[in-house]
């Protein structure tokens, strides 16, 4: 009687082994991907409660707010900290800019879109309600960010 394991147990046991390494990995790219929309969003908001802090604080005497822009793939939306004169922003000034990483797709402004949340002196309100939705590219997934006029962000 010969002692040790066939080809065919070996074989199965290296198949098992890559099945289990296969989904393993699969859902470590997954949870990736989800912390990485997690991490964006809440940078997104931590940019608009930046932004309401200022305007609150009247820093340098204008209001302050954020500008979301959606620019075509391939390059990568940004979101800025801008200061205005007036709630028109026309003449906005960009204070610091970031951009989303290569995964992360604003779905709300839409493609080729700009979208500003301006918020007030010392009240910190809204100067209009705003939604933002930030997807991963190519998926369904999302999280959406309200901004109310009162000035909650949620």
């Amino acid at each position: 009687m010969k002692k040790g394991f066939t080809l065919i147990e070996l074989i199965m046991v290296i198949a098992v082994i890559a099945i289990v390494a296969l989904a393993g990995g699969l859902l470590l790219i997954q949870q990736n991907r989800q912390q990485a929309l997690n991490n964006g969003a809440e940078t997104l908001r931590a940019f608009l409660r930046d932004a309401q802090q200022r305007a609150i604080l009247q820093e340098e005497g204008f209001y302050w707010g954020l500008e979301l822009e959606n620019v075509p793939a391939p390059d990568r939306d940004r979101y800025s900290l801008i200061a205005a004169p007036d709630l028109i922003a026309s003449s906005r000034q960009l204070v610091s800019t970031g951009y989303f990483k290569s995964i992360l797709d604003l779905k709300e402004p839409v493609e080729g879109k700009t979208a500003v949340v301006l918020f007030d002196k010392i009240s910190g309100q809204a100067a209009n309600e705003a939604t933002i939705i930030l997807g991963l590219a190519g998926s369904n997934q999302a999280l959406t960010i309200k901004i109310y006029k009162d000035g909650r962000i949620e």
